[in-house]
This record gives structure tokens, C-alpha cells and sequence, in this order.
């Protein structure tokens, strides 16, 4: 957990919870389901026995790991289990066993059990999510989901209308739900770019209704970011290079602590998506000489949309993220939004900037905390890897 100036001192936002601690949850779980008893434990030996660099107790987290997935199987089998707050806990815990012992760059061990919460949580059902443990993993899991799904490039049934309100009853919305709430309609606009591309059907009208609906969501999401309040307003630092440092920039992020952090590299990842998306729309419509903008229109567009922008925020957070106060935590923060920041620069043959960011995964791999490149280093754009067998990431929770 995070230490230090990382941490959440107010005690209004505390009390709401922030979306990635639900692990504080698990000391509320009545322990009665073993599935939950054997993922805590490994993923607990596990980060003890990296620590201290002991081979005996990684050995032992593994094999709790591989009870607890037999343990969730069965508990599959019966309706009663689940449907349990501790069954779903379990598979969450297991996703970050994964994130964490993943072995090296480019695993996407971390994503079947992704999913596998995704999966659980829908056929929980909406009404099942108001209870205070299950609203909180309800809303752990979310952003998770939308990443999974953006990989994918897949809708996903959290921007229903009752899943963004029937959770909800009788319960606050922490600012950074409203921007969660958002983004939940991004992989839907990636499928149904890819669904209007292969069909070839009457393209530019429905190419320009999803421009001006990216438009719209981006718009929606920059008056959410101007809404914050000013306690999570970025301070920009003047980085200090180490010795031997070749950080690509001269300033880096720093928020009051890990909870803004985590808001802002949600903003900035989703922003980057939508950027790309509408720059492939663009281009889409070009060559189909269709209805392009003119030009005060692109030059408005590149405004609103500016992914250089949103890349450069992320690689300008990682340094927040790394530090040792962040704890285990900077990984999972980290993980998506900076994949999606090295995938960019790649593409337009930044060597400097993903050169660093190797250095930093390689370096997080050293500390046992295993950030990972889960986008394929030699895509171009997330659309490419929809083409992808999906057997790599079978669905190990087992939930069809």
C-alpha cells in the first residue's frame, strides 16, 4: 500500500474509498471461502518472499495460487458461492498475483482473470453491487474492465444505463466514478469503428455521427477534469536526474497523493484512445473522400484531441508512480496508460522516450513489482490487435 506523502489524508475521500484500494476490503470478508483464503496468501508469500528474495516462500505462494484456482472452479459450480463478495474478491486477487509474478515483458497472464471479475460482477447482476462490500469491488473492477475491454476493442455492458445507475442507489459518486462513468463508453466507439470499417456500408455519414460522438465524450471529459478540485491540481516539478539519467523530460507530474494520481492517468489514457480513434477517422475519411472538416475544423480537432500531449503526461507520471512510497501500487497505475504512451512514441520512432520506459519496466521487474508491456511492442494501433487469436488470454477463472 502506499506510504508516506503518497498517502490519502482526507479523511472525506478515505470514507469514499479510492476505486484500486479495495484490498483494505478484504479485512472486512467474513474468511469462510477457501477460493478467497489461498489467492490472499499467495499473492501475500508472494510479496514477502520477493522482498527477501526467498526462494521457499515464492515456491509456496505458487501452489496456493494453483489451490485457490481449483478452489474458484468449484466454487463456479455452485450458484450460492458465485455469487459470493468473497468468490469475486478471490479472482481480483489472483489478477494481481498475476500482474505482479507475470513472467516478463509482454505477458498478458493478468487479463483472463480481468475478465473474470467482468464476467462475475455481470451476472451478479446490477442489484446485487449496492451492499458496501460489493459497491466497492463493483467499483474496483471497473476500470480494469474498460482497459480489458479498449485492449480488446470490444463494448462493455458497464455503459448500460442500468449498470451506471442501479449500483448507485442511495450512494455518493466520488468525482473519479464520473470520469470511470465516461470512459465506459470508449470500447464500444472502438467496435463500432471496427464494425463500420469492415463493412464498408454508407461510410462517411456514420464515420462523421462517431467523430462528433468522440467530440462530445472528450468535451464531457475535459469539464470533468476542469471540475476537479483544486487539492488535485498537478504541480509540475522539475525533474533531478540520477546519475547517468536520460529521462525524455525536464518536468514530471506530482499530485498530493496516489488517489489524483490515479485520476489523471485514467483522463490522460482515455483521452489518448479517443485521440487516435478520431486521427483514424480522419484518415478513414479521406480516403473515402468523404465528408472531411475543413480546415478551422481539423486545426479545432487537433486541439481537443492532442495524444503527443496526453503521452507525454503519462511518461511525465511514471516518475510518481515508481517511487518507493507508491508501493505495489504505482505498478498497477502505471501499467495500461504507460503501454499505451510506449506504443505512441514507438510508432513514430521516439527512441529516446521508449528506450527510458524499457529501463523503468525492466527496473520495476527488479523490484518484484513486474510492470508490463501488455500492448504488442510492434503495433501501430490498438485496432491491429483485434485481428489476434484471443486463446492466449482463455479465460482461466473459468466463467463462460
Amino acid at each position: 500500500m502506499p506510504y508516506g506523502d503518497c498517502v490519502v489524508r482526507d479523511e472525506g475521500m478515505v470514507k469514499c474509498g479510492s476505486p484500486m484500494i479495495w484490498t483494505q476490503l478484504i479485512h472486512d470478508v467474513p474468511r469462510n471461502e477457501s477460493s478467497l483464503e489461498n489467492a490472499f496468501s499467495a499473492l501475500s508469500l508472494s510479496r514477502v518472499g520477493r522482498l527477501h528474495k526467498d526462494v521457499r516462500l515464492i515456491r509456496s505462494s505458487t501452489e496456493l495460487y494453483g489451490k485457490a484456482l481449483k478452489e474458484m472452479q468449484l466454487a463456479l459450480c455452485d450458484a450460492e458461492r458465485m455469487h459470493s463478495n468473497q468468490v469475486l474478491m478471490a479472482c481480483m486477487l489472483l489478477g494481481l498475483y498475476e500482474m505482479f509474478e507475470g513472467p516478463g515483458l509482454n505477458s498478458r497472464r493478468w487479463i483472463p482473470h480481468v475478465q473474470g471479475a467482468a464476467r462475475l460482477i455481470e451476472l451478479r447482476g446490477p442489484g446485487r453491487h449496492q451492499s458496501w462490500l460489493a459497491h466497492r469491488a463493483f467499483r474496483a473492477c471497473r476500470v480494469g474492465t474498460i482497459y480489458s475491454a479498449i485492449l480488446w476493442r470490444k463494448s462493455t455492458y458497464l455503459a448500460t444505463e442500468e449498470w451506471l445507475t442501479v449500483p448507485w442507489t442511495n450512494r455518493h459518486r466520488p468525482y473519479p466514478d464520473r470520469l470511470i462513468d465516461l470512459c465506459t463508453r470508449i470500447p464500444g466507439m472502438l467496435a463500432q469503428y471496427d464494425e463500420i470499417m469492415r463493412r464498408n456500408v454508407t461510410v462517411p455519414p456514420r464515420l462523421v455521427r462517431l467523430l462528433n460522438e468522440c467530440q462530445d465524450l472528450q468535451s464531457r471529459m475535459n469539464s470533468w477534469r476542469k471540475g476537479m478540485k483544486k487539492e488535485a491540481a498537478i504541480r509540475w516539478m522539475k525533474h533531478e536526474p540520477a546519475d547517468a539519467d536520460p529521462y525524455p523530460f525536464e518536468n514530471e507530474v506530482w499530485v498530493a497523493n496516489h488517489f489524483f494520481l490515479h485520476a489523471h492517468m485514467i483522463y490522460w489514457a482515455c483521452s489518448l484512445v479517443l485521440a487516435e480513434t478520431v486521427c483514424d477517422i480522419l484518415q478513414a475519411l479521406g480516403l473515402c473522400n468523404g465528408e472531411m472538416p475543413n480546415a478551422s475544423e481539423t486545426v479545432a480537432l487537433h486541439e481537443l484531441f492532442d495524444a503527443r500531449d496526453h503521452a507525454s503526461n503519462i511518461i511525465r507520471a511514471v516518475p510518481y508512480c515508481i517511487q518507493p512510497e507508491m508501493g505495489g501500487l504505482g505498478a498497477g497505475v502505471l501499467n495500461f496508460p504507460a503501454n499505451l504512451a510506449f506504443r505512441f512514441f514507438k510508432a513514430r520512432g521516439d527512441v529516446h522516450i521508449t528506450a527510458w520506459l524499457v529501463r523503468v519496466f525492466q527496473g520495476l521487474k527488479a523490484r518484484g513489482l513486474h510492470g508490463q508491456t501488455v500492448l504488442d511492442d510492434s503495433a501501430g494501433s490498438t485496432s491491429e490487435l483485434s485481428a489476434e487469436s484471443t486463446d492466449s488470454t482463455t479465460d482461466q477463472s473459468g466463467i463462460e
